[in-house]
């Protein structure tokens, strides 16, 4: 079984990593410190086809939505909310972007803007792949 929050899945498989080499230097230095690594990617990307913690979960009916929300706080805890976003900690409408890659989320992006109408944009634009994969990790 798995629970998250008040969110049960019983009969759940999942894995358990105990070599974090190849995921990369932020995982392995002395100096970092996490829990584990929960992956929301796509069933595509799942050893042995075994269902992901997110389609468990929407299968069994406990999410209001499919959807997932984070909070990367920095001075504060983060947040993670399945089957909604939490309003305290964005403003305005969404805009959703369709996935091109059944496997990470991959969505169409030919420029990134940062700024707003009080500062200096910077934009950045993707001359080659024309696509961005967006990650919380």
């Amino acid at each position: 079984n798995i629970q998250i929050g008040d969110l049960k899945v019983n009969n759940f498989t999942f894995a358990l990593v105990d070599d974090v080499l190849g995921l990369g230097s932020i995982y392995t230095q002395p100096s970092s410190s996490f829990d584990g690594i929960l992956g929301l990617g796509f069933g595509s990307l799942s050893v042995g086809q075994v269902p992901t913690v997110m389609k468990a979960l929407n299968s069994s009916g406990m999410l209001k939505e499919p959807v997932f929300g984070f909070f990367l706080g920095d001075e504060e805890d983060g947040q993670l909310v399945f089957g909604g976003v939490d309003p305290e900690y964005y403003s305005g409408e969404f805009s959703f972007s369709p996935v091109i890659s059944a496997a990470y989320w991959e969505i169409a992006m030919d420029e990134i803007k940062i700024g707003s109408a009080s500062t200096e944009s910077w934009v950045m634009k993707l001359a080659k792949s024309k696509s961005a994969i967006v990650d919380s990790g």
